[in-house]
């Protein structure tokens, strides 16, 4: 109702460039500010991050069916105690 009652297809028009450029400024504000505000603040300055080696083993994938049918565990309670959470 807000675009119809503007009337003047002209004026329309004039609103949705105003509308691309204000959120293509806002955007490009606060990516700067992402971007310029860490390096500022020193952000990350004494983290150290430490590695280590995992092993994985990859599940296997016996269908769409039961892989739907698996999603909630028959007995919620026992999966989160014994840590079968998928």
């Amino acid at each position: 109702m807000g675009i119809i009652g503007i009337g003047d297809i002209a004026k329309t028009g004039k609103v949705g460039l105003y509308t691309l450029l204000w959120y293509t400024g806002t955007t490009a504000l606060v990516s700067g500010l992402g971007l310029v505000l860490p390096r500022m603040l020193h952000l990350g300055k004494n983290v150290h991050i430490v590695t280590t080696k995992t092993q994985v083993e990859a599940a296997t994938f016996n269908g769409l069916l039961d892989t739907l049918q698996n999603i909630i565990p028959p007995n919620p309670v026992e999966a989160f105690e014994s840590g079968n959470i998928h």
